[in-house]
C-alpha cells in the first residue's frame, strides 16, 4: 500500500477479529476508520506489519496513526489519542482442566504467563516483576506453547484469543477455560504520532468524521454488519 495512495498511511499488526488484511473490508475497527475518514473527504490506509516495528517506526513520525491502541500514560509524550472507538477484555486463559484462579496480580507470580513482546497490558501488570512473563512476537505463538503445556496462563484479547483458536488451531476453543477475573477491559483508540507533520490534522479529521458517524448511528450499522454486539463491543 503506497503512502501517496492516501491522505493518510496508518500501521498495526493484523488483530482478527477486530481488524486485519484478511477480514471482509479489514474488520469492524478498520472500517469504522475508513469511514470516518471519508466524512470529511479523506482517504486512510492501514499497513499491516508487527505491532512493535509500527510502534518503533510510529513514534518517530514514519505513520501517520497506529490502529486499535491500548491508552496508557507514558505513551503521552508520543502520541494522542483519538475518540475511542471500542473495546476489548484482556483475559486470562489456561488450559481446561487447570485449577487457576487469582484475586490479585502476586497470586499468578508460580506460573509462567505468556506475553507479546511491546504490549501494554495495564501499568500494574507491566511493571510487576514479581511475575513470571515470558514474551513472544505473536499471540498466537503463546496459545500454541500453552496447549503444549510450556506455559501455565497466556493473557490476551478474549475475541482474538478464541479466534485464532477456532481457526488456527482446529476449535482447541474447547481444550481452554479462561480465568473468571479479567485482567481490564481497555478502550481501544486510534494514536497519532506527535513526531508526524499530519498529526493534528488527522486528529482533528477522525475526531470530527467519528462524531458524524455515531450522529448518523452509523457505527452501529457498521458493527452489526460484521456481526459485533454493539452492546457487548463499545
Amino acid at each position: 500500500m503506497a503512502e501517496k495512495e492516501h491522505d493518510y498511511l496508518l500501521a498495526t499488526e493484523p488483530w482478527p477479529p477486530h481488524f486485519g488484511p484478511k477480514l471482509p473490508d479489514e474488520g469492524y475497527f478498520a472500517d469504522i476508520i475508513y469511514q470516518a475518514f471519508q466524512q470529511v473527504g479523506k482517504t486512510a490506509g492501514i499497513l499491516y506489519t508487527s505491532w512493535n516495528r509500527a510502534f518503533e517506526l510510529g513514534k518517530k513520525g514514519k505513520y501517520d496513526g497506529l490502529v486499535g491502541a491500548f491508552y496508557a500514560k507514558e505513551r503521552e509524550k508520543l502520541f494522542s489519542y483519538s475518540k475511542p472507538i471500542s473495546s476489548s477484555n484482556l483475559v486470562f486463559f489456561q488450559k481446561k482442566g487447570e485449577q487457576i484462579s487469582y484475586n490479585t496480580l502476586r497470586d499468578l507470580s508460580p506460573y509462567r504467563i505468556g506475553t507479546v513482546r511491546g504490549y501494554h497490558y495495564t501499568d500494574e501488570f507491566n511493571k510487576a516483576d514479581y511475575l513470571q512473563k515470558l514474551e513472544e512476537v505473536h499471540t498466537e505463538r503463546n496459545i500454541n506453547l500453552l496447549l503444549i503445556g510450556r506455559l501455565d496462563l497466556i493473557v490476551a484479547e478474549e475475541k482474538v484469543a478464541q479466534y485464532l483458536l477456532k481457526t488456527k488451531f482446529k476449535n482447541k476453543n474447547l481444550d481452554v477455560d479462561i480465568l473468571d477475573k479479567p485482567l481490564v477491559t481497555h478502550k481501544l483508540f486510534l494514536m497519532i504520532p506527535k513526531e508526524s507533520h499530519k498529526h493534528d490534522s488527522v486528529l482533528a479529521d477522525f475526531n470530527r468524521g467519528f462524531s458524524l458517524l455515531m450522529q448518523q448511528g452509523k457505527v452501529r450499522e457498521i458493527m452489526k454488519k460484521h456481526g459485533w454486539d454493539v452492546n457487548e463491543s463499545k
